[in-house]
C-alpha cells in the first residue's frame, strides 16, 4: 500500500505535465492509473463506486458495445479492441475522484502543476504567434495557415487545452477558498485564456470559450460582482479590438465566424456534418461499429471537400450516432445525464458551484464543434479527468459543509 500512498502524494504535481503535452503519454497515464485503481480496489475489497448511478449506466453502455454494437460492426475485431479499451475512461475518472484527489492537498498540488503548464502554454503560444511559428524549440510548426500548435508538438488544438487549463485552475482557486482575491484572479485567468484561444486560430473553440464565460458570468451575477463582470467584458472587447488592428490574420479568423454560421451548410463544417448524417443512415439504430467512422460511405465529402476524406464527425453526438447508433447515443448520454444530476444534487445550495461544474461537462461532451473523434485518446483523457475532478470538488464541498 506504500506504493499507492506515494502515487497519491506525488502524482497530482505531475498530472498536468502528463496530460497536456503528448497524446501517447496521456493515454499511458490513463491506462496505468486505471489498472492501479482496479488493483487497489481488489486489494481493499472496495467496490462501492459500482453503486454510483452514472457508473451503472456506463456498464450498460459498455455491455451494449460488446454484445450488440461490435458483432454488427463493419470490422468486428477492430471494434472489439476499441470497445474493450473504452472502459479505461470511467475507471480513470473514478481513480481521480476516489484515490488521487481524495484529499484537499492533492488539489493544491495539482494547482501548482497546472499553473506551470499554463505558463508554458502562454510563453510558447505567444512565441509561435509573434516570433516563430515553430515554437520555442522549433517543433510546433504545422501545415495549417493561421493555426498554432500545442507546445512541443504539431497538434493544432491548443485552444481547447487552454480552455481546460482555465477551467481546472479556476475551479480549484474559486472553490478551495472563496475570497475577493480569487475572483479577481479568475478574471485575470479568463482574460489570458481568451487571448490564447483567440490567437490559436480555432474558430469553434473560441465560440465554446465565449459561451462558457457567459454561463459562468450568469452564475456570478450579483450587485457586488456586476461592476467586475462589466469590466471583464470591456477588457475582452478591447483585446479583440487590439488584435483586429495589429493582427489582420487573426481579425479575419474572428470575422469569418459569422460567415461560417450564416453559410453553415456550404462550409467545411456543414459538409462534415452532412457526410456524418449520411454515414449514420447506414445503420441508424445500432451504428456501424466503434472506430469505423472513416471506412463508412461516403468516404469523401462533397462541394468544397469533394476530394477530402471525412475521418471523423468533429462532433461527439454525431460520432456516437455513426458508430453506435441511436441506442448507443441514448445510453452514453444517460451516463452524462446522471453525472449532471449528481452535480445538481450535491451543489444545489451553491448555484455558482453548480453552473461552473456543469460548464466543465459542457466543454467536454456538449460543444457544437468538439474538435475530436470518439476514440481520440488525448482529449478523452482530459475530458474524463474533468469528471473525476468535478466529483473530487463536490466531495470536498460536502465535507466542508458538514464541518
Amino acid at each position: 500500500m506504500d506504493l499507492y500512498n506515494r502515487i497519491e502524494k506525488y502524482l497530482p504535481f505531475f498530472l498536468p505535465l502528463l496530460l497536456f503535452f503528448s497524446r501517447s503519454i496521456a493515454d499511458i497515464t490513463v491506462i496505468t492509473i486505471s489498472i492501479l485503481f482496479l488493483s487497489k480496489s481488489f486489494y481493499n475489497k472496495d467496490f462501492e463506486w459500482l453503486s454510483i448511478s452514472w457508473v451503472k449506466f456506463f456498464i450498460f453502455f459498455f455491455l451494449y458495445l460488446l454484445i450488440i454494437n461490435t458483432p454488427l460492426s463493419s470490422n468486428s475485431m477492430d471494434s472489439l479492441f476499441y470497445s474493450l479499451g473504452f472502459i479505461r475512461w470511467p475507471l480513470f475518472a473514478l481513480a481521480i475522484c476516489f484515490w488521487i484527489f481524495k484529499e484537499g492537498r492533492s488539489l493544491d498540488h495539482f494547482l501548482i502543476g497546472s499553473l506551470l503548464v499554463g505558463l508554458i502554454f502562454l510563453i510558447d503560444l505567444s512565441y509561435q504567434f509573434y516570433l516563430d511559428a515553430g515554437g520555442v524549440f522549433g517543433i510546433s510548426q504545422n501545415i495549417h495557415s493561421g493555426r498554432l500548435s500545442v507546445p512541443f508538438s504539431d497538434n493544432v488544438f491548443p485552444g481547447r487545452l487552454v480552455i481546460y487549463l482555465w477551467l481546472f485552475i479556476s475551479s480549484i482557486l474559486l472553490f478551495k477558498s472563496e475570497n475577493k482575491k480569487n475572483i479577481l484572479l479568475f478574471f485575470l485567468l479568463t482574460f489570458t485564456a481568451f487571448f490564447l484561444v483567440t490567437i490559436s486560430g480555432e474558430r469553434m473553440v473560441l465560440m465554446i470559450f465565449i459561451s462558457s464565460v457567459l454561463l459562468i458570468e450568469i452564475a456570478m451575477l450579483s450587485k457586488k460582482n456586476l461592476f467586475k463582470i462589466i469590466l471583464l467584458n470591456i477588457s475582452l472587447l478591447i483585446l479583440v479590438y487590439f488584435l483586429f488592428i495589429t493582427e489582420p490574420q487573426t481579425s479575419s479568423k474572428i470575422s469569418s465566424i459569422s460567415q461560417k454560421l450564416l453559410n453553415f451548410w456550404d462550409s467545411d463544417y456543414g459538409v462534415v456534418f452532412i457526410s456524418s448524417y449520411q454515414k449514420w443512415m447506414h445503420n441508424p439504430f445500432f451504428g456501424s461499429g466503434i472506430h469505423q467512422f472513416q471506412s463508412i460511405e461516403p468516404i469523401y465529402g462533397h462541394g468544397i471537400m469533394e476530394k477530402v476524406k471525412i475521418l471523423h464527425a468533429h462532433n461527439y453526438p454525431l460520432n456516437l450516432l455513426v458508430e453506435t447508433g441511436l441506442i448507443g447515443l441514448a445510453l452514453f448520454y444517460a451516463v452524462i445525464f446522471f453525472v449532471i444530476k449528481e452535480v445538481v444534487s450535491k451543489a444545489k445550495s451553491n448555484l455558482f458551484l453548480m453552473i461552473f461544474l456543469i460548464t466543465i461537462i459542457y466543454v467536454s461532451f456538449f460543444p457544437f464543434h468538439s474538435h475530436f473523434k470518439l476514440s481520440h485518446n488525448w482529449i478523452n483523457a482530459i475530458a474524463w479527468f474533468s469528471i473525476g475532478l468535478i466529483f473530487s470538488i463536490l466531495n470536498l464541498y460536502e465535507k466542508n459543509n458538514k464541518n
